[in-house]
């Protein structure tokens, strides 16, 4: 699981502090009509077979998400609109908008061209299966069985 790192962009400290910064620069100066970012809850499910991810992601259309693999990086972008009237005043704004990217380093183990994705009822849920040689193989411990082992054994002892 140490594989799968969450790379951030490279001028952010992180997202959660990326959002607390935001959140308080708002309180003092009004954004709402600049596009802005925000950070999506992830959860990441790892088994022998394949990696899970699961994104929530509500309000969005198929159309509004994008999902890339470049150089072993699993890029997931999207864009949020503001459905907000110009004809009313806004009193708060508990919702995010604008656009949202998560990166993800994958270990070598994923089969990349089996990755499927789905969204259903807000979540997109990632599959990527791992690759046959990833999956553990039981190795049966034996004494004095021959083969190549006890063959190399017995001639260092010769030796």
């Amino acid at each position: 699981m140490r594989a799968l790192t969450p790379t951030w962009r490279a001028n952010s400290l992180s997202p959660y502090w990326t959002n607390e910064f935001d959140q308080l620069f708002d309180s003092f100066f009004d954004h709402s009509k600049h596009e802005k970012t925000f950070g999506v809850a992830c959860d990441i499910e790892e088994s022998e077979k394949f990696i899970l991810f699961n994104f929530d992601l509500p309000g969005l259309n198929e159309a509004d998400i994008n999902i890339e693999i470049k150089d072993s990086v699993l890029h997931v972008r999207g864009v949020r609109s503001d459905e907000a009237s110009d004809q009313s005043v806004r009193k708060y704004k508990g919702r995010r908008f604008g656009q949202f990217s998560q990166s993800f380093s994958l270990p070598k183990t994923v089969d990349q061209d089996k990755i499927e994705a789905d969204y259903t009822n807000g979540v997109l849920k990632i599959l990527l299966p791992k690759t046959e040689a990833a999956k553990p193989k039981r190795i049966e411990v034996s004494s004095n069985k021959g083969g190549f082992l006890s063959g190399l054994l017995s001639k260092s002892k010769e030796a």
